[in-house]
């Protein structure tokens, strides 16, 4: 059997010229030793005729009988790989010509679970940078990674060898942040690389449905960090849950996530066994803040409505 260098894997769900896309900038390559593992998400449409279009014997199709969303669809291309990488690619996204040459070059010969790197972001006919990528620091885990705000490992921007995805897979209970989730169990016995260049482009204008609503986002991150509580820094754990708080009181979303976020928060107090009292005292004094900053927003709305009243007046009386 002849051996495959680098397998990809693209779930797609009720995509045609978007998956057109992605698998053109797969096909344009400057790396060439690939399959392409396609994954029909029991699509409405003829993903068929999209792959029939480029008539290339590496591209392979694999439909699922019923929708198992993303994270069990990665979950089966990983499983029908024959290379010994594996590289993610979303169907409304792509590759820059270079991306697979600099991922092999990088990983061959090392003892590396994988690579990973920043995105392009393309919105609204803008291409713009996401914060640099870096590697990860001494004692630094990949969750203190991410919720620092250095995250930028983004699926597209895997490759990742196949046999450490034989045991590590994406947990299909998880809407969003799936991916991040798969890195930190990697990174917990496997050490990965990091590619400062950007070759992936992610199509922002599609980040479907505010990346599957809020909702998800925040259960995603909670159950992410309940799954990794016990290695992250509890500093960056407080601070990062408070600005969870914030975010949702300036987006006006779902307040009952605040208390989610204030239950895992003292789920891992109780396990480092800290001190309730003071504690809880930060967080009514982070609650008493949040307050503020709604107040304010209010505030200044009820000015910004009384200006604009005021004018509507003026004019009414200038004009008459």
């Amino acid at each position: 059997m002849e051996s495959i260098t680098v397998s990809v894997v693209i779930p797609v769900f009720n995509r045609d010229w978007q998956l057109r896309r992605a698998l053109a900038s797969v096909i344009n390559q400057t790396f060439q030793d690939f399959e392409v593992i396609v994954i029909d998400d029991a699509s409405t449409i003829d993903i068929k005729a999209v792959i029939d279009e480029f008539n290339d014997e590496r591209i392979k199709l694999y439909r699922n009988k019923r929708n198992l969303h993303a994270a069990a669809s990665r979950n089966k291309g990983i499983g029908y790989s024959k290379g010994e990488y594996i590289a993610f690619l979303d169907s409304d996204d792509e590759w820059l010509p270079e991306h697979l040459r600099l991922r092999i070059n990088y990983i061959k010969g090392t003892d590396l679970g994988g690579v990973y790197g920043p995105s392009l972001i393309y919105k609204n006919n803008v291409l713009t940078a996401t914060p640099k990528a870096r590697i990860l620091k001494d004692n630094e885990t990949m969750l203190e990674y991410f919720l620092g705000g250095r995250l930028r490992a983004s699926t597209p921007s895997l490759l990742l060898k196949t046999s450490v995805l034989k045991k590590f897979q994406f947990d299909v209970n998880l809407k969003q942040q799936e991916d991040y989730n798969l890195l930190c169990k990697i990174t917990r016995e496997h050490r990965l690389g990091c590619i400062e260049e950007s070759t992936t482009i992610v199509h922002n204008d599609e980040i479907t449905e505010y990346r599957l609503s809020q909702q998800w986002h925040h259960r995603s991150c909670i159950d992410s960090i309940k799954d990794f509580s016990d290695i992250i820094d509890f500093d960056i754990l407080y601070s990062y849950v408070f600005n969870r708080m914030k975010s949702i009181y300036w987006n006006s979303e779902d307040r009952s996530y605040i208390l989610e976020y204030l239950k895992m928060l003292n789920s891992n107090i109780n396990k480092r066994g800290y001190s309730i009292k003071i504690l809880n005292l930060n967080i009514r004094y982070g609650l008493q803040i949040l307050k503020l900053y709604e107040g304010l927003f209010i505030y200044i709305t009820r000015i910004k409505l009384s200006l604009k009243r005021l004018l509507h007046f003026r004019l009414n009386m200038q004009s008459s």
